[in-house]
Order: C-alpha cells, then sequence, then structure tokens
C-alpha cells in the first residue's frame, strides 16, 4: 500500500467513497506507507456532514465501507435551517412575481393629472440613503377603480437618487399623463408598466443557493442518498428555469 503521508490519507477520507478509487489515487513509485507498529491492519473513520467513510486497509487488501452516520443535533438543525431560508427565499420572490405579473397582465389604461413629483429619500440603519420616485396623481378617467395613487410602478422600488430623479423628471406637476390601474379586488394605480427584476433575483440568488447545498451534500452522500439530493438539484434548477421564462414573458405581456 502506497500512500505520501498521512496528511494524504486523511484527506482521501474526506473524499467521495467509491470501491477501488483509494488504490489508484495511492499509487506511486516513491510513496510508501509505513506504520508505527507492526500490526497487520489498521482502521481510520471520518465524519462528514452526509455519511461515514470508514476505511479498512490491510497490508495489499482495501476495503471501503459508508453508512450514513448519526448526526448531532446542531448538525441536523443548520441543514433544516439553510434549507428552510432557502424555501422561504424562493417563496418570497415567486409571490412577488406572481403579485406583480397579475397587476400588470390585468391593468387598463386611464388619464391621470399629475399633483406632485419627487424622488424621497430614506436612510438605513447603516446610514445608506436609498430613493423612491413618489408621484402623486389624481385619475381622470370616470369608472376607474381607485380615484388616485403615488405608484411610478406596480411594484414600488427604490434605488439611487440619479434613477429615482430621471423617472420624477418625466412627470410634470399639473400636466396630463397616460396611467393605469390594475383591476381585481385590491386595485392599485401606477404610471409606468415595467417589471422590476427585484423578485427574479430573488428566486435566482436563492435558487442557486438551494443547488449549490444539494450539489455539496450530493458530492459526499452514499449511493442511496445521491437520488433524493438529485432530485433536490433538479428540483432547484428547474426553478431557475422557471424564474427566467416568467421573466422573459412578463416582459412581452406588459402593457405598451
Amino acid at each position: 500500500m502506497r500512500l505520501g503521508s498521512w496528511a494524504e490519507f486523511l484527506r482521501a477520507c474526506r473524499r467521495r467513497c467509491h470501491r477501488g478509487d483509494v488504490l489508484n489515487h495511492f499509487a506511486g513509485p516513491d510513496r510508501v506507507l509505513r506504520l508505527e507498529d507492526e500490526t497487520d491492519a489498521f482502521r481510520v473513520s471520518y465524519k462528514n456532514p452526509g455519511a461515514r467513510f470508514e476505511m479498512r486497509m490491510e497490508w495489499g487488501l482495501v476495503r471501503l465501507d459508508c453508512e450514513w452516520a448519526e448526526m448531532t443535533g446542531k448538525e441536523v438543525l443548520g441543514i433544516v435551517l439553510a434549507y428552510a431560508l432557502v424555501c422561504a427565499g424562493i417563496g418570497v420572490g415567486w409571490y412577488t412575481a406572481i403579485s406583480q405579473a397579475h397587476v400588470l397582465t390585468h391593468s387598463q389604461r386611464v388619464r391621470v393629472h399629475i399633483i406632485s413629483a419627487e424622488a424621497r429619500g430614506h436612510v438605513d440603519s447603516h446610514h445608506n440613503a436609498s430613493y423612491t420616485p413618489i408621484v402623486t396623481f389624481h385619475i381622470l378617467t370616470p369608472g376607474a377603480a381607485v380615484s388616485g395613487g403615488n405608484q411610478m410602478f406596480p411594484l414600488q422600488i427604490s434605488g439611487g437618487k440619479s434613477w429615482a430623479q430621471k423617472y420624477v423628471d418625466r412627470f410634470k406637476a399639473g400636466a396630463d399623463y397616460d396611467g393605469y390601474v390594475s383591476t381585481g379586488s385590491n386595485p392599485i394605480a401606477y404610471l409606468i408598466a415595467k417589471a422590476s427584476i427585484l423578485p427574479y433575483f430573488f428566486l435566482l440568488i436563492f435558487g442557486g443557493i438551494g443547488f449549490w447545498l444539494a450539489r455539496v451534500q450530493w458530492s459526499k452522500a452514499i449511493e442511496g442518498a445521491r437520488v433524493c439530493l438529485l432530485c433536490v438539484q433538479v428540483l432547484f434548477g428547474l426553478n431557475l428555469v422557471a424564474a427566467v421564462i416568467h421573466y422573459v414573458w412578463i416582459l412581452m405581456a406588459s402593457p405598451r
């Protein structure tokens, strides 16, 4: 049996467990494992978050055995919380994306009268400033579900001062413009029919994190668990594809 060092041997124990791989990995003409005693065999175990790799080595024989390890409560809690956070982020992203899509695809064009327009600033606890374009208007078209509003987009978002001011400058107080009013139980009025990318950013970020978590666990798990983790990877991958398709669709379906 050939090994570069005990450190190399221990590092190899952390790798995926496949029968026969160890012999190929440790093969080398100038690397020889020397035991400190004259025993015929020794055993090394390493426990990772998903499985326990146990390697028993004898002269001329290598056998690898993998089995599920009994994870500690902290390990289980950490994995559960990680996936719960990912699923919560994806849920918030889809809820916001679908709500925004419903507003954009169920809106009617109206005529509005601008009362005031400003880029309203906000400062968070870290003293970072963000600005929201606030344009107060009154709806002139009779029969509208609401009488007015102050939203620029279906989803109220904030950004830099120059970004907010760019949209505010498009509307002058005292002038009339086209706007939109959504239908349904909670109608809202807004001025620009533009979909925000923020919900899809949530979907891509949290979906990517979930895919990465499942991928890391898959690379360390035993054969039986890999099937479940592969399904989880597929689900997170489909979430990413669905988010891209939904964003492209809403861009095409938004009022012009």
